[in-house]
């Protein structure tokens, strides 16, 4: 556990972050519509495997596995799901300048795929993906309660391209979350 993460992980920031979310779900209608609230996380992977011990069946010959890496070393997924247990598309993220179809090749069903200079999350890649998001829950009832960390490449809303284009009453996308940002 990080220092940060550590500090950020109190009760008097557990509490207020309930609190928050509470206040959130009573002012929206929302408290006991969980196909209306919705979470999204990222995380980072990366192909390029450097670790020395492995764990196999013992007496095992050969426990090496050689696969394509078509050069994507790292890259982040975005995953959506709702409280009701609905998993959204995924967003993948991969390091370089060029998304290759072979990136692309059986992936996640309906993920949306991208390419940034490191791998990680951008706002116009999570703006994109957002669009993709609300054309998901086009039939989902009014509003939709989209929870995050707080991120700046989701923060970045007011920027050109960004989540402040959208009408964020339908969904309400918000950093309940934030205390943990820095985490």
């Amino acid at each position: 556990l990080t220092l940060t993460r550590a500090l950020s992980c109190n009760r008097a920031v557990v509490d207020a972050w309930f609190k928050l979310l509470h206040e959130t779900l009573v002012k929206h209608d929302l408290l006991h519509k969980p196909a209306q609230l919705l979470n999204c996380d990222e995380t980072n992977l990366n192909t390029s495997s450097t670790a020395s011990k492995i764990i196999c069946k013992r007496g095992m010959k050969n426990s090496v596995s050689v696969i394509p890496s078509f050069g994507k070393e790292q890259y982040t997924v975005l995953s959506t799901v709702s409280a009701a247990g609905t998993n959204y598309p995924a967003s993948v993220v991969y390091k370089g300048k060029k998304l290759y179809k072979e990136w692309m090749s059986n992936g996640p069903k309906g993920a949306v795929y991208s390419v940034s200079d490191n791998g990680w999350m951008e706002t116009q890649i999570f703006t994109d993906y957002f669009r993709h998001l609300v054309l998901w829950l086009k039939d989902t009832p009014k509003p939709v309660l989209l929870i995050f960390d707080g991120h700046e490449s989701y923060l970045n809303g007011n920027s050109p391209g960004g989540i402040g284009q959208f009408d964020c009453h339908s969904v309400l996308a918000g950093a309940l979350f934030s205390p943990f940002a820095a985490a």
